[in-house]
């Protein structure tokens, strides 16, 4: 009898452990981990990149619920003389921390493509460089590709996504 009161304790110990280690575990569970496979590897064709670029629903329901920004649709045309036209972008994507001031940006610039960095810390696949606004993360592995600023804490999934 006394052994069995013992081995139920034990079990008992084991599972609250468990259950202890689990709680620990989750914040880094539900951390957003960008997906590397969708990145694009392979220098994408200008000609693939030229166009009119809008912000996803996703991206626009995300601008309006946590960054109480107008219900607008930003968007983006690239020119095959590297240069770009902003409107209406979220005033978040130039900063570090991707903080609302609730401001809408437009503008203009020089856009350039740049291959991946494989050095410790830098970036699996081929990346946007929007000057001198920002920079964008170039996906998929074939046309039709969208892009993504990062708006904020990319461990938290904090980011644009755009498409033609």
């Amino acid at each position: 009898m006394r052994h069995s009161f013992f081995l139920h304790i034990g079990r008992l110990i084991a599972i609250i452990f468990c259950c202890l280690l689990l709680t620990a575990c989750v914040p880094f569970l539900w951390q957003y981990v960008p997906a590397v496979d969708e990145y694009a590897t392979v220098k994408p064709k200008e000609i693939d990149l030229i166009g009119t670029w809008k912000a996803t629903p996703d991206s626009l329901d995300d601008m309006h619920t946590r960054g109480h920004y107008d219900y607008v649709i930003p968007k983006i045309i690239i020119r095959s003389d590297h240069t770009f036209t902003m409107k209406d972008m979220p005033d978040w994507i130039l900063t570090d921390a991707g903080a609302s001031h609730t401001k809408l940006i437009s503008g203009s610039g020089r856009w350039e493509l740049t291959p991946p960095d494989k050095s410790d810390g830098g970036w699996d696949g081929w990346v946007i460089i929007f000057s001198p606004y920002s920079n964008a993360m170039l996906l998929g592995k074939e046309p039709p590709y969208s892009f993504e600023f990062f708006d904020g804490d990319v461990d938290q999934g904090d980011f644009m996504t755009f498409e033609k």
